[in-house]
């Protein structure tokens, strides 16, 4: 699916829902964007379908159309808020 398709930049990111428990990492070079899970350890990334909706996916092949919600019985409270990081990637 995301292989067809072009990827989510900053210049796409007008109304996107983080939920608590996430960080979004921002590559300088490339200009894309992902979301850490946090309490699960695992990255989803972004990209847009044929018809230039957000959706996002991870490495496994699972894709969402919004981040899943972290269960709170998971979520530490220090998680409660999203964190951005620019990083070099």
């Amino acid at each position: 699916m995301h292989d067809t398709v072009q990827c989510f930049s900053r210049s796409d990111q007008s109304d996107v829902s983080i939920p608590p428990g996430y960080t979004e990492l921002y590559s300088k070079s490339t200009g894309l964007i992902s979301y850490h899970d946090n309490v699960r350890d695992f990255l989803w990334f972004t990209s847009l379908d044929g018809k230039g909706r957000l959706y996002f996916y991870t490495e496994g092949g699972k894709a969402e159309w919004k981040l899943p919600e972290i269960p709170t019985a998971l979520s530490p409270s220090a998680m409660d808020q999203t964190t951005a990081l620019e990083t070099s990637i």
